[in-house]
């Protein structure tokens, strides 16, 4: 896709959309952030358009678009209470199919849709595009909605002229994100000489990748009008354990720092598969930095 087009972006001030925002303005794209208000942490010179994921809005917003990437998405604060399970479908599912069939209506061709790779039934290998989407062991129903939305996406693609890519993140990590997450808790106790506490042994694993590589595949995505389902990971898994080793070595720290209680002797999740990523390296020109170096770089930041 040529620089110098307009490109709408969801959630274009949240932890991955502004940075999103912000790289395709340094490619010379004109950005329109869509969104319920304009926000002050917009940077300048890009433009604003009414658009909400529960009521939709003017088809205007997305007039004249030569691509749209939908980063914005409903994050329950307790992934465990059911109570979320019809905002997260309302939002996730609901709005994504509002948004899109504006989307086919306006013409705007491209479609760059994030979606989560923590979705895939947990597999003992890494997972490939093809394999079953199920998530009933953890989040369900965050991760049920943004399945939903898939299959809403997918339906427009196959009878519309809506091109589409679906980008499947794993675990993003880097500076700006929402306080609370397994690095962020990690990074903040170390920061003050706090214990880590590590339960169940550490066994629990998921999917770790440093934010500007995401943006990276996203970006790639748009330059390229992608077409297709994308795996966006590390391509490696990392245990609880693994990453407070990782971390007390990058920071300096002893092993005294940590504490861990051992496996229990019963059934449990052991987290979310590793992604292959084969796909995205050889389509979008992916190339993901290792879990050290982007620890590494989310440290610089924050010292930054």
């Amino acid at each position: 896709m040529t620089a110098g087009l307009s490109i709408g972006v969801t959630g274009a001030t949240g932890f991955v959309g502004r940075r999103v925002v912000a790289a395709l303005s340094r490619d010379g794209y004109r950005v329109r952030a869509l969104g319920r208000t304009r926000s002050a942490g917009l940077p300048s010179g890009v433009d604003h358009a009414v658009w909400d994921l529960e009521s939709g809005g003017d088809l205007g917003a997305l007039a004249d678009l030569g691509a749209l990437v939908h980063a914005a998405a409903y994050i329950p604060r307790s992934q465990a209470s059911s109570d979320e399970a019809e905002r997260c479908w309302r939002l996730n599912a609901l709005g994504t199919l509002r948004l899109f069939e504006a989307a086919n209506v306006a013409s705007v061709g491209h479609v760059v849709h994030l979606s989560t790779g923590n979705s895939y039934r947990p597999l003992s290998r890494e997972v490939v595009e093809d394999d079953a989407l199920f998530p009933s062991s953890s989040a369900p129903y965050y991760l049920s909605s943004k399945v939903c939305a898939e299959i809403f996406a997918d339906h427009l693609r196959r009878t519309s002229d809506l091109q589409l890519a679906i980008l499947r993140l794993s675990s993003v990590f880097g500076p700006g994100m929402t306080p609370g997450g397994l690095v962020w808790s990690f990074v903040d106790h170390l920061s003050r000489g706090e214990r880590i506490t590590i339960l169940d042994g550490g066994r629990f694993q998921t999917d770790l990748v440093f934010v500007d590589d995401v943006v990276a595949a996203i970006v790639g995505a748009v330059r390229q009008r992608a077409d297709g389902i994308f795996n966006v990971g590390s391509g490696r898994p990392t245990s609880v354990l693994q990453l407070a080793l990782e971390l007390l070595s990058l920071t300096g720290h002893g092993q005294d720092l940590i504490e861990i209680h051992d496996a229990v002797d019963r059934p449990t999740s052991v987290g979310y598969s590793a992604l292959n990523i084969s796909k995205a390296r050889d389509k979008l020109n992916y190339s993901p930095r290792t879990l050290r170096e982007g620890l590494h770089s989310y440290l610089s930041a924050l010292a930054s």
